[in-house]
């Protein structure tokens, strides 16, 4: 997961830059594992801003903690794999980086997501192509709707960014 080869897939630069962070929001990191993306994240954001990583992995978030030293913003939390782990209204964007597709329940963990979303939240899921039509499915059930996607960024991958319905 975190292979330096994995960059010429994922484009990180271009996609943090996609994700339209503001330095000072908070941004949840959704089943981050060792933190490929997390530390991106915490760039962004800014020496005032937050970055939640979690994970249901024990072992990966060490890692993460240890790799993400010097980074301040980062946060990491232990979750149950049926619970996002948030609290309510405390994240500008959520990021679901290659995790939807191992939610037992999509549509069950993406409506438990929406409490922790702030009013102008945002959450950005990033999968797999085939895995692209059941997870908007799941997220149009879980009362989402689609608002951007940028099918040039990631090849064999998807990049959608969802908000809940009002």
């Amino acid at each position: 997961m975190l292979d330096p080869a994995r960059d010429r897939l994922m484009k990180p630069v271009e996609l943090v830059a996609r994700l339209g962070i503001v330095p000072g929001q908070t941004v949840a990191d959704l089943g981050a594992g060792p933190g490929y993306l997390t530390s991106r994240l915490a760039d962004a954001v800014g020496p005032n801003g937050h970055v939640i990583a979690t994970d249901i992995d024990r072992s990966a978030l060490a890692l993460l903690r240890d790799r993400a030293h010097g980074h301040a913003p980062i946060e990491t939390r232990l979750v149950d794999p049926d619970d996002p782990g948030l609290s309510p209204d405390s994240v500008d964007l959520a990021l679901l980086c290659h995790v939807d597709a191992f939610l037992p329940d999509r549509a069950g963990w993406l409506e438990r997501l929406k409490p922790a979303l702030r009013p102008s939240g945002r959450l950005a899921v990033i999968g797999y192509s085939p895995g692209q039509a059941e997870l908007l499915d799941a997220a149009a059930r879980a009362g989402y709707d689609s608002v951007a996607e940028a099918p040039e960024l990631l090849p064999a991958q998807f990049f959608v960014m969802l908000r809940p319905r009002p």
